[in-house]
């Protein structure tokens, strides 16, 4: 008898346990959500990453909001570094661009992609060749044209060496036997002002930082590195179709977790991001900036990721970028 008591006893011991232990339960996420952003407020990835979050911040719960902060520097490698050592306790993600993968393969950094886990990406925009409107090639099939006549005399402008233009403009002259005058200048709107004012011939570039120079009638974007024509610069060929090559080159910009986070909450943020990025106020944000909606999810992320990972190991793999 007292064996069967002290069975019941027990039994009721556990019980309370287990339902203390679900009430005592906290809902996630319970406080605010830090977010590094690895670039200077007000650029194209700080603009794209917050438009996603102020859509994605509506569906968290209430008293719980994002808080996003600029940490800059060596070329984005500071900020993407914090959120590679940050807590994995699901209260810290950041962004990563692709940039990661050009300073890695340059050996500038020794983060990898495998230092995070991808859970949104907010802009994905090919890079296009910019030159100045009165130029005397109108197409790219003239500009190479002319840039094959003229070895080492059209110049062509980065924001730093080693950078996304920098490599734009590497890679296309490796698949055209081009050879180009590369020019670095303090940013990308450097480089756009010396063109509209006739100082530069040309550079590589993402379509929204140029949009009001061709807007203007100052500047045409001869075309663009993709497989398909942009929406919003639907009259700008690709490379691939007036050159009948595949021959791709973009800029992403995606939201991260540092790897190690659980999979309950990475789970939760797919979930968050993935409904954020069909939303339809998310993509006006996006066209608003002249960029093109995307909606990478799940292993087309991935997919993008290795695509890019094996592209540029074989672009960096022995180049000189001094």
């Amino acid at each position: 008898m007292r064996t069967r008591k002290t069975t019941i006893v027990l039994a009721i011991i556990m019980l309370a346990a287990i339902l203390v232990s679900g009430c005592g339960s906290k809902q996630f996420p319970g406080k605010n959500i830090n977010v590094t952003i690895q670039y200077s407020a007000g650029g194209p990835t700080d603009m794209s990453v917050r438009g996603l979050l102020d859509v994605a911040g509506k569906n968290l719960p209430k008293g719980v909001s994002f808080v996003p902060a600029n940490k800059t520097g060596a070329g984005g490698i500071i900020g993407m570094t914090e959120t590679a050592k940050a807590k994995t306790d699901g209260y810290n993600i950041g962004v990563i661009s692709v940039d990661l993968l050009m300073h890695h393969y340059l050996g500038k950094t020794d983060l990898t992609k495998d230092d995070f886990i991808p859970l949104a990406v907010t802009m994905a925009d090919p890079y296009g060749l910019v030159v100045n409107a009165k130029a005397g090639y109108q197409t790219v099939d003239e500009f190479i044209a002319y840039a094959k006549d003229h070895p080492g005399e059209v110049t062509v402008g980065n924001s730093a060496a080693g950078g996304a233009p920098h490599l734009a403009a590497l890679a296309f002259e490796k698949q055209f036997g081009l050879k180009f005058k590369h020019v670095a200048y303090d940013g990308s709107a450097e480089c756009i002002a010396a063109i509209a004012g006739g100082h530069l011939d040309a550079t590589f570039t993402q379509p929204s930082p140029a949009k009001a120079q061709m807007d203007a009638g100052q500047m045409k974007m001869l075309a663009i590195m993709d497989e398909k024509r942009m929406e919003s610069f639907p009259d700008v060929p690709t490379v691939n179709e007036t050159q009948k090559i595949d021959f791709n080159m973009r800029g992403w910009v995606m939201i991260a977790a540092p790897a190690g986070m659980s999979e309950e909450h990475i789970a939760y943020f797919k979930d968050l991001f993935t409904n954020a990025v069909k939303d339809s106020k998310y993509k006006e944000v996006i066209a608003s900036l002249g960029m093109q909606p995307v909606e990478y999810i799940g292993d087309d992320i991935t997919k993008m990721l290795n695509e890019d990972d094996a592209f540029y190991k074989e672009l960096c793999s022995g180049l000189d970028i001094n």
